[in-house]
């Protein structure tokens, strides 16, 4: 079999790649940017790879979600494609619809300019793991709930 023959191959298996019924979104990503990497699809590959990866997504109305938004970087998507499968994953009603809960998450994350990541936290109380800081009043202030304070004399 020629070179020619072998790379018509492998463009072929990356193009007809689907993700299958029990195939987990991250293994689905691993093996179409392996296929992608040994097709040498050049310097479109990224767009070539977004598309090849939205196209072959088994939640067909995720797929049609993500193709709203052709402005979505990988990492985006990538995002947009776990938190769906995590929601299918730990909600076995499957009452509320996983794509609308997916876009409500990325809208608020997106019009939150002043907290961390649309979660409602203000980015000083988290240290640079994503964790809270731990409150250290200082030695003169007991702290209440709701932010009271009470001065004790020195």
């Amino acid at each position: 079999m020629g070179t020619k023959s072998n790379s018509h191959l492998l463009h072929h298996a990356f193009f007809t790649r689907t993700q299958a019924e029990r195939e987990s979104f991250n293994a689905y990503l691993i093996e179409l940017k392996k296929l992608a990497k040994r097709c040498n699809l050049g310097v479109q590959e990224e767009e070539i790879l977004k598309f090849s990866l939205i196209s072959g997504l088994k939640n067909t109305e995720l797929r049609e979600s993500l193709f709203k938004f052709p402005e979505l970087t990988m990492d985006q998507i990538s995002e947009r494609c776990r938190i769906s499968e995590q929601f299918a994953k730990y909600s076995p009603s499957q009452s509320h619809d996983p794509v609308s809960m997916v876009e409500a998450v990325h809208s608020r994350a997106m019009t939150s300019r002043h907290t961390y990541q649309g979660q409602g936290f203000p980015p000083h109380v988290l240290n640079e793991n994503r964790q809270f800081r731990p409150h250290a009043p200082n030695q003169s202030q007991q702290r209440y709930p709701h932010g009271q304070t009470q001065q004790y004399p020195h």
